[in-house]
């Protein structure tokens, strides 16, 4: 077999390889199960199923296809594979398992014939080892060095191929099992958020209830700065527990700082340092260090330039 045959076997390989990644990565986007639409199945299941014929034809030529019946084998799973593939996308969902079936069978022919050619490639090898070591001495001494350095080149690609083949059939059979752990992963961060949300749902209805039951009341005990004031208390206990504080202000002491401030007016005030803030006009938040809302505030600013302002 030529290094040309050879590499266009490893090409398959890898375009087949890439194929089932693609149907594989196509599966887990639309989360494919037998509710998906027909489009998502087909289009993953054919990608897939292309891919692994691809991947054993391009095994198949890398190695030869040397032995008669081995050649029976490959050409029966190539029509076999193409007929199932063929089936699958013509009658799913009525019938799927028929194709199914189908595809393994033809699978399977192609890896009988890749053993095979294997096997007789070894025996092969072991008989001209066989016919070597019964040819006199002269006849092995006086071996063209051309033609053993070729030798010696193609052996080393063959052996970077197997072992680069050995790599990507690892990472390939590592892959369901990486898959299975991000589903686990993407669900149990879907429940989080699923109580989180039940929960801050649930404590927001305690306010409501609250609010229900003061209106509700006959009497006038409860007055509407008191009734605004209990409101406010318990909404901010809620944000509290959701990490939402509120920015810390120093009146008279305090800089103006842009990140955490936003200035809504600018007072001349006299003895005071440039850029102090002096009042808080609305409250800011905060959310694990991140700012959430900043503070309305007011600073102060020297006579001189209020003046240069205006």
């Amino acid at each position: 077999m030529s290094v040309s045959e050879s590499r266009r076997g490893f090409v398959l390989f890898l375009s087949g390889l890439a194929l089932c990644l693609i149907g594989l990565a196509l599966s887990i986007i639309w989360q494919l199960n037998f509710s998906s639409t027909l489009f998502e199945i087909r289009s993953a299941v054919t990608l897939t199923g292309i891919g692994i014929f691809l991947l054993f034809l391009g095994i198949n030529l890398i190695f030869g296809l040397k032995i008669p019946y081995a050649k029976f084998f490959f050409f029966s799973g190539v029509v076999l594979s193409a007929i199932a593939m063929i089936a699958f996308q013509a009658y799913y969902p009525w019938e799927w398992r028929y194709p199914c079936v189908t595809y393994a069978v033809g699978i399977l022919s192609m890896i009988s014939s890749f053993f095979a050619n294997v096997m007789q490639r070894e025996s092969g090898k072991n008989s001209v080892d066989a016919v070597k070591t019964e040819s006199s001495l002269p006849e092995r001494t006086f071996l063209p060095e051309r033609e053993f350095l070729n030798l010696n080149r193609e052996l080393e690609e063959k052996l970077e191929i197997i072992e680069m083949i050995h790599y990507k059939t690892r990472d390939l059979l590592d892959l369901p099992a990486d898959i299975k752990n991000y589903h686990k992963q993407i669900r149990k961060m879907n429940e989080d958020v699923i109580d989180r949300h039940d929960d801050l749902i649930n404590r927001l209805y305690e306010v409501i209830d609250d609010c229900n039951y003061i209106l509700n009341q006959s009497d006038e005990s409860v007055t509407l700065p008191q009734f605004a004031g209990s409101a406010s208390t318990h909404l901010q206990d809620i944000l509290r527990r959701e990490g939402i504080v509120p920015i810390e202000v120093t009146i008279g002491e305090e800089k103006f700082d842009p990140i955490k401030h936003e200035i809504k007016k600018r007072v001349v005030v006299d003895g005071t340092e440039e850029g102090t803030i002096i009042r808080k006009l609305r409250e800011g938040y905060t959310r694990n260090s991140m700012i959430v809302r900043p503070a309305w505030v007011e600073i102060a600013v020297t006579p001189h330039e209020d003046n240069d302002e205006r």
